[in-house]
């Protein structure tokens, strides 16, 4: 059926309520000048012109303006604009006319989008003298070795191949001449990869000629904060650029509650699209792993084909699914964020996002895929029973009138400045002059490496890795700052995950999800830093979910702020996590089968950043409602927190005690800065946690799925109060005070 006739169906079926419904029109921008008007090489505009090119776009003309003055520049513009070819034709211009050098290191987050702009550049450059090459992970040793001695005018890469490969004197030559360095989808950068990448580029400014002439150019569709967060990553003054058109044709956005899985909801929309025109191309997103693995289960269940496409799987089983998608031998594809990228899929006609994303930029990205060649687009929104879909539900114009979240890293992480200052030393030794320029923290790192015998001093003054150090530098991911547990099925690897999430999802007995196929966790050994599972021959009807309980170790505040009538402290702390039991869950209605324990629970500490207050309690309250307040708004300050910092759940977790006390922290591994950005935004977390629970209409004394559970609680959203917790919140609000005395008592409640 055409999208007004299944529009039609959805509005007339009680199995689910559309929520709201907004029309987008396509304002594509008019073009500003010629090619001709920018006076670059003559070779360089017939080029141009040969691939179509002949004018450009507002934007375009001021970035290569910008760019050729030598500034830094942040090109911010929507998705499908031609933000490449902003940036492309000055590096092209200034290849020209310095042969026989490096001029330009192009650095994407993943080898998919890397290959896909080779593609761009193989147009671009195919009547050009300037020849460039892919340098990352998928290249051959031979094909290596032909660009470490004969480099090309452009490079390449991504941030992981060059942690890895810097300390090659070849690499460095060919840094030494770069006059550009372009992170291409900036806004990837965030949280614990982003910090890692940060001082990614202070080790590669060590190795150029001139610094003060290097420029740094940075693309995005969608940046909250983007000056700030530009001059913080790389440590330069910006120029900004932005446009407020549309490249995209006309687009329905549709906010979809249904009634009944979220999961199965997207498959029918999926089939009432393919009704009429079954080459009809849509492209489901998902948050987490185990979400796309059930959406992939429905449909199978209904005999639908699907692909699935998400990270944990092979490079080449994804790159397979892509060609497939992009060919139109398959027609729906189920995704996590590994497709929010500007990988080239071909034409997509729908969206369909299974819950509200954690951050509004994402959305844009996520729909973004959508109508890139000015065809009509529509993106649905399938909302849940959860408390950040019910506060939208409410307001979903709130919603779509958002702006792009500003972006965070934290460079003050102590577990990636360790890392990053033993790889800083293994690229070359640290000279006695570069440690006189470090900040007193990265001294204190730099003292303590030499103490744990993982650096060591050469000839009395420089700093050198020591086996130890070169031994912990190899098993550092940027992707991530612990340890990661390795999925094997017997010695065949199928995939890894990350602490402390993996002792939440590979406990015995739980369920694992992979490509379509059902396995069973057999055990989970966390000093081998494996998981070992075993296949089940049968797909089963259900999905597991941990049950655990954590406390705050050793907290250490380093900074407090004073909001309302309360102290909120910043700091240092532990969290440890005892995973004791698991829920079998249906995953076509969501309903609990049972509930075990394991034989043997799972311990895990791991340090982080940690924000604590004290919320206010009425002292005539029993225990018991004590903790069900305190626990209450915790869980709803966490889905307050999720809107407007852009936390991926995953990424954020609290702790709360029947005294008041309630503890939110950065959930991986030394912190990512979440905590740090959340404190900033604290006086509105507090209201928008306050409107949560009084827009929901349930009269629950626990409140329900839409105010104050937690699909992530450890204790299974027991021990809540709806109505005590809105007394609490109130009283903060209006200015009640409250000392924090560092010393919760209670059992704690996750």
């Amino acid at each position: 059926m055409d999208i007004d006739t299944l529009l039609a169906s959805l509005q007339n079926s009680e199995a689910r309520e559309i929520i709201h419904i907004k029309k987008e029109t396509g304002h594509p921008p008019n073009f500003s000048c010629s090619i001709e008007s920018l006076n670059l090489h003559s070779h360089l505009v017939t080029a141009l012109k040969k691939i179509g090119i002949k004018n450009l776009y507002n934007f375009q003309e001021r970035a290569i303006k910008a760019i050729l003055k030598g500034k830094n520049v942040g090109i911010l513009v929507g998705t499908g604009s031609g933000k490449t070819e902003a940036f492309l034709i000055p590096i092209l211009e200034y290849a020209l006319t310095h042969p026989n050098q490096t001029v330009a290191l192009l650095m994407y987050p993943t080898k998919a989008l890397a290959q896909d702009q080779m593609d761009r550049l193989e147009a671009l450059t195919r009547d050009l003298k300037v020849e460039f090459e892919r340098y990352d992970g998928d290249t051959s040793q031979e094909k290596r070795e032909q660009i470490l001695t004969n480099p090309p005018a452009i490079l390449i890469t991504n941030p992981d191949m060059l942690n890895f490969h810097l300390f090659d004197d070849r690499l460095k030559d060919i840094i030494s001449t770069v006059k550009f360095i372009v992170l291409d989808e900036i806004h990837q950068y965030v949280g614990v990869f982003g910090a890692h990448v940060h001082y990614v580029l202070n080790r590669v400014k060590r190795f150029l000629k001139d610094k003060r002439k290097c420029q740094f150019i940075a693309a995005s569709a969608t940046i909250g904060n983007p000056r700030k967060f530009l001059e913080t990553f790389f440590g330069a003054k910006f120029s900004i650029i932005t446009s407020s058109y549309s490249w995209g044709g006309n687009r329905l956005h549709i906010m979809i509650r249904p009634k009944h899985s979220l999961y199965s909801e997207a498959i029918y929309l999926v089939e009432g699209l393919k009704e009429k025109d079954p080459s009809v191309k849509s492209l489901i997103f998902t948050d987490s792993h185990l979400s796309a693995e059930l959406v992939k289960k429905v449909a199978d269940a209904r005999n639908l084909t699907i692909g699935i496409h998400r990270g944990g799987l092979i490079s080449s089983y994804r790159k397979e699914m892509e060609n497939d998608f992009k060919s139109g031998r398959l027609t729906t594809l189920v995704a996590t964020p590994t497709l929010e990228l500007g990988i080239d899929i071909g034409d997509v006609n729908n969206i369909i996002l299974i819950k509200i994303p954690a951050t509004f930029s994402t959305y844009l990205q996520r729909i973004g895929r959508s109508g890139r060649k000015g065809q009509d687009s529509t993106a649905f929104l399938l909302i849940g029973d959860d408390p950040i879909s019910n506060f939208y539900a409410n307001s979903p114009q709130k919603f779509y009138q958002s702006k792009p979240e500003p972006l965070y890293i934290d460079p003050t992480n102590p577990e990636i400045i360790r890392s990053q200052f033993i790889a800083m030393a293994v690229d070359q030794p640290i000279s006695p002059l570069e440690l006189m320029n470090i900040n007193p923290q990265e001294q204190a790192i730099a003292q303590q490496l030499l103490e744990e015998n993982y650096l060591a001093h050469w000839d009395q003054l420089y700093l050198v890795p020591t086996k130890k150090g070169k031994d912990l530098f190899r098993t550092v991911s940027l992707r991530g700052t612990g340890e990661v547990v390795q999925i094997l099925e017997e010695k065949n690897k199928l995939g890894d995950r990350a602490l402390p999430m993996a002792i939440r999802e590979l406990y015995p007995n739980a369920i694992y999800m992979h490509g379509g196929i059902d396995y069973q966790v057999i055990s989970l050994d966390l000093e081998q830093c494996n998981a070992q599972v075993t296949k089940i021959l049968e797909r089963t009807n259900f999905y597991t979910r941990a049950l655990y309980q954590s406390d705050v170790m050793n907290f250490k505040p380093t900074e407090s702020r004073h909001i309302y009538g309360l102290d909120v402290f910043h700091g240092e702390g532990a969290i440890h996590t005892n995973v004791h039991g698991f829920l079998k869950i249906n995953f076509f209605t969501g309903e609990l089968i049972d509930k075990e324990k394991l034989d043997i629970a799972i311990d895990y500490q791991f340090p982080t950043k940690v924000l604590y207050f004290k919320t206010i309690l009425n002292p005539s309250w029993t225990l018991i409602e004590k903790a069900g307040a305190t626990h209450a708004v915790e869980h709803v300050l966490i889905s307050a927190a999720v809107t407007l910092t852009g936390a991926d759940a995953a990424e954020i977790g609290g702790i709360s005690y029947p005294d008041g006390s309630i503890f939110i922290y950065d959930g991986i591994y030394g912190g990512s800065g979440i905590t740090d950005l959340l404190q900033d935004r604290i006086d509105e977390t507090f209201r928008r946690a306050l409107k949560i629970l009084k827009l929901c209409k349930c009269n629950r004394d626990d409140g329900c799925p839409r105010c104050t559970y937690s699909p992530y609680c450890g204790n299974n959203n027991e021990s809540l109060s709806k109505e005590l917790a809105i007394q609490s919140l109130s009283q903060i609000l209006a200015g009640k005070k409250v000392m924090a005395d560092f010393k919760p008592l209670g059992a704690p409640l996750v």
